[in-house]
């Protein structure tokens, strides 16, 4: 599937930039919303995330490079990444939603029905993702509740990387940059950046995992 706005079914909330270099590929994207559980967004994440796990294999496969996805993914990966347990987000979006035959299992809060994690869990082990924030973490919260949802959060923006940049030590900081409970480095926005940086030789490492796969 392509994964610019030439494809007619490309879903426009949906928003991707790639950088390719020689040996890396970087994918910068926001993942559709899927807004409080509208039937006609959540197919359309649906199709998003489908499209997305498909191209991100496919790099995997076809050009051997390390990847690097970072964004807005909205999805919360686990119970790490929200300040309220997924039932308590669920009854919450249950008191929204009036008479739809949604399947229980895409209601809940964006980001957290058990079919949106369903799909990300599916997506980091096609592309064979993995999380690696340093230092770690009890919680990793990058965007504030608002409104009636003060003093919340969810860990929605993430940075995921090829399991090779991991396993050789690859990554030297990767961080969910503001406090949450504070508003600090938030900038005015509901979201903080996350930030990642690799160490200096990190091709070097990768060089010597493919210096081992090729002897006999």
């Amino acid at each position: 599937p392509m994964l610019h706005d030439a494809d007619p079914k490309h879903e426009h909330s949906g928003r991707i930039i790639i950088l390719e270099l020689t040996m890396l590929i970087v994918v910068c994207l926001y993942v559709p919303c899927n807004t409080m559980n509208n039937p006609h967004n959540i197919e359309q994440r649906k199709v998003f995330d489908e499209a997305l796990t498909s191209w991100l294999r496919n790099q995997r496969l076809v050009s051997g490079k390390q990847v690097v996805v970072m964004g807005d993914m909205n999805v919360v990966k686990d119970a790490n990444y929200t300040t309220k347990p997924f039932d308590r987000w669920h009854e919450e979006a249950l008191k929204k939603t009036t008479a739809n035959t949604l399947p229980i299992e895409d209601i809940s809060f964006p980001g957290c029905s058990d079919n949106e994690r369903r799909r990300h869990e599916i997506m980091m082990k096609e592309a064979n993702l993995s999380t690696c924030w340093k230092p770690e973490r009890e919680q990793y919260i990058s965007c504030r509740g608002v409104g009636m949802y003060t003093g919340h959060g969810w860990g929605i923006d993430h940075i995921f990387v090829s399991k090779t940049l991991c396993d050789r030590d690859c990554i030297m900081k990767c961080e969910i940059v503001g406090d949450w409970k504070t508003g600090n480095q938030f900038f005015g926005s509901d979201h903080t950046p996350v930030f990642m940086k690799l160490c200096d030789d990190w091709p070097y490492k990768i060089k010597q995992v493919r210096n081992k796969i090729d002897q006999p």
